[in-house]
């Protein structure tokens, strides 16, 4: 079960990525993983410094940054072509779900 403040943090970022940019920065919690290696800790992932992981629901990509104790989210783009990419599980591939044109959809 999610709690509340992941969904709220969910929510804005689906609104934020979904009407204006591509990607946000969020502030989040690091923690210290085995030999004193720093993480992000975000959708009750750990990702380490520089890391990246894609997820699909939602559909984004998170990448994290130590130094600045925050995450970058980058979601599928209005203008990007959801037809590029064929159908998957994880960011960028779970774009053309949230397309909106009328054209049918490629596959590569």
């Amino acid at each position: 079960i999610m709690k509340l403040p992941t969904l709220m943090v969910l929510t804005l970022v689906y609104t934020a990525l979904s009407l204006v940019s591509s990607s946000i920065f969020v502030p989040v919690p690091i923690v210290k993983v085995g030999n004193d290696s720093e993480k992000c800790m975000f959708f009750n992932a750990t990702i380490s410094h520089k890391g990246i992981k894609s997820f699909h629901t939602p559909c984004v990509r998170i990448s994290c940054n130590v130094t600045a104790q925050e995450v970058e989210i980058e979601g599928c783009r209005p203008t990007m072509n959801p037809w590029a990419y064929t159908n998957g599980p994880e960011y960028p591939k779970c774009c053309y779900k949230n397309a909106t044109r009328t054209t049918p959809a490629k596959t590569l």
